[in-house]
């Protein structure tokens, strides 16, 4: 069975630090920033791909980059980083993401308007995790 480890939040949410914990487990994928899924064919049956939202600097549909998958046979979770608030925006502004606190804020809220409105148009399981808690862990 083709199983793919979807993962996606704002930037500097946590998705590197989460894919890389899941290629530790066995996923094919990258940790980085460039995901060779864009650009090749899917090669493996245990995948974790990575897109931030937005991703290269494109606010993308959510649902468009998961249906394909699901056309395919692909068996898709999707994981959602979450982070503090304050603490994204400012990771944001540091690596300049954004300007000032306040745009930082208005892409995370934009972020994850389109992330839960596409994954609502495909009905794939999704889990939610934090980044402060996989910190602890």
């Amino acid at each position: 069975m083709k199983r793919a480890s979807l993962v996606i939040g704002p930037e500097s949410s946590g998705t590197r630090l989460w894919t890389r914990v899941l290629r530790a487990c066995g996923c094919a994928g990258d940790g980085g920033h460039e995901q060779r899924w864009d650009t090749r064919p899917l090669e493996t049956n245990l995948i974790v791909w990575r897109h931030s939202m937005p991703h290269g600097a494109e606010w993308f549909c959510v649902a468009d980059w998961i249906q394909p998958l699901l056309t395919k046979g692909w068996r898709c979770a999707v994981y959602v980083k979450v982070r503090d608030w304050y603490a994204n925006a400012c990771s944001q502004v540091h690596r300049s993401h954004a300007k000032s606190l306040n745009e930082a804020q208005m892409r995370i809220q934009r972020a994850y308007e389109s992330i839960f409105m596409g994954l609502a148009e495909t009905s794939v399981p999704f889990a939610i995790v934090s980044y402060e808690l996989v910190c602890r862990a």
